[in-house]
């Protein structure tokens, strides 16, 4: 059995950060999945196999609203893409095969909802859209940058095979 992967979340980052790349805060995203651990050698393989058989993906602003629960309300940009949609579900379906765990498994599957956070003084999502050509595999807590975890970026390209 491998190690184990630790804290792990996927996102689609606006800007490309290269292999390796360390920060307190994960940067500007859409979570594909969010938070969670799994045996590092299955996890990647599924993972990197879901990537090579999509293509770049596309997203679209969709209307504003709000994300989160009772007294933790964020505003938000819903986003359109039958693609992301398509590739959260096939992730999430064939890592719960593994035994993954997620947290707040009730936003995922049929109820997720692609969003990216609006905060005051945030310029609004590009209005024309925008193509993400890699997912960032985003793990926590190797280290402590300026008493935060430091959160570590790997990327694996969409549509390499």
């Amino acid at each position: 059995m491998s190690a184990p992967l630790n804290h792990t979340m996927l996102a689609l980052t606006f800007e490309q950060y290269p292999d390796g790349y360390e920060t307190e805060k994960v940067p500007r995203h859409i979570t594909v999945l969010p938070w969670f651990t799994g045996d590092e050698h299955n996890t990647t393989q599924i993972i990197s196999e879901a990537c090579g058989q999509t293509g770049p993906i596309e997203v679209l602003p969709g209307k504003l609203g709000q994300v989160g629960s009772e007294g933790y309300w964020k505003a938000a940009r819903f986003l359109e893409s039958s693609a992301l949609r398509l590739f959260h579900k096939r992730l999430f379906s064939e890592l719960v095969k593994e035994g993954i765990a997620f947290s707040h498994p009730q936003w995922l599957g049929d109820n997720y909802a692609p969003h990216i956070r609006v905060k005051p003084g945030d310029s609004d999502f590009y209005p024309e859209g925008y193509t993400f050509s890699s997912l960032a595999m985003v793990r926590n807590g190797r280290g402590i940058i300026d008493g935060a975890a430091r959160k570590t970026i790997t990327n694996i390209p969409l549509g390499n095979r």
